[in-house]
């Protein structure tokens, strides 16, 4: 509910932390950090 709450910068933080590492290899938070 805080990630909905949160807009901007701070909500890619929160899902940062949220999801695993393996996730962020694959390439899965690369391409949302850009866009």
């Amino acid at each position: 509910l805080q990630m909905l709450k949160t807009r901007g910068p701070r909500r890619m933080h929160c899902v940062m932390d949220a999801i695993p590492a393996t996730a962020i290899e694959p390439g899965g938070v690369a391409p949302t950090q850009l866009d």
